[in-house]
């Protein structure tokens, strides 16, 4: 759809979207919560880890809310430091998108954006959940990681990584640009850098569509990329619930000047998704 497409047809398609969207993240919502509510007697009974299980599960169903009945589930659960970051009001961030594709100079697809943000923030889920019920995934993927090595993991990971491989090597034939961490002779590990580091891995694939999408849409050249990695930045801002990365951390980070300055902006892309 990327040849020669207008701002108006995107608007279009993407308001075509958002029109089959909205009934089934309402679904989803109401589904995720019954679920959690009805099971929550056997679910606070489970040991630390199988609760993490649990949960990585259920609550991606719900992921984009964060009313009041969202926020006293999480709150029944414990769930209450670190867990709530990685929820935000779709409403509210497709408002935010609308304003955003009028101003824009380039394309942003709301299929495309939601669906490569929505496999970072089920990442980001995995890794806050797990604070919040103080395990530690690292210590977790080291012990793991021997038992693979050592043939001793349990059958379901063997099938798990089987699929995986599977998937791996579809990626690899048919969207050979796609980005992924992969390492075939340790799957453990390549699922443990997967969570922590889903921003050089979805977050960059976020980033490569939409250039090349751009690119074909004619928005796009090689003298106006430092403009999309600007407008990246804002849709960023937009679309995750902790924006904290987006700001300064390290020392590198204070070289770049202001946070709403172009500069920084671009620096801050290139450093945090492209290196």
């Amino acid at each position: 759809m990327s040849e020669s497409v207008s701002k108006d047809v995107m608007k279009k398609h993407n308001k075509e979207y958002l029109e089959t969207l909205y009934p089934t993240l309402l679904e989803k919502k109401r589904k995720g919560l019954e679920k959690l509510i009805n099971d929550k007697k056997a679910i606070v009974q489970l040991n630390p880890i199988r609760q993490y299980i649990v949960f990585t599960l259920l609550l991606k169903d719900i992921l984009h809310h964060k009313d009041s009945e969202v926020i006293e589930c999480l709150n029944s659960f414990g769930l209450t430091k670190h867990t709530h970051k990685v929820f935000k009001d779709f409403s509210t961030t497709f408002k935010q998108l609308n304003i955003f594709q009028d101003y824009s100079e380039f394309l942003f697809p709301y299929k495309t954006t939601f669906g490569f943000l929505e496999l970072h923030l089920i990442n980001k889920l995995k890794e806050e959940v797990a604070y919040d019920l103080n395990i530690d995934l690292f210590k977790i993927a080291k012990k793991n990681s021997r038992k693979e090595k050592n043939g001793s993991l349990p059958f379901m990971f063997d099938d798990l990584f089987f699929k995986t491989n599977q998937m791996s090597q579809f990626i690899e034939e048919n969207y050979p640009t796609i980005k992924y961490y992969k390492n075939k002779k340790n799957m453990t590990n390549a699922a443990f850098h997967t969570t922590l580091y889903s921003h050089k891995i979805c977050l960059y694939n976020l980033y490569d569509s939409l250039l090349e999408f751009n690119k074909k849409a004619g928005y796009l050249d090689h003298n106006t990329v430092g403009d999309f990695k600007v407008f990246f930045y804002d849709l960023l801002f937009i679309l995750l619930p902790d924006t904290s990365i987006l700001k300064k951390y390290d020392d590198e980070d204070l070289t770049y000047g202001e946070t709403n300055n172009t500069r920084f902006k671009k620096k801050k892309i290139e450093s945090l998704i492209l290196r």
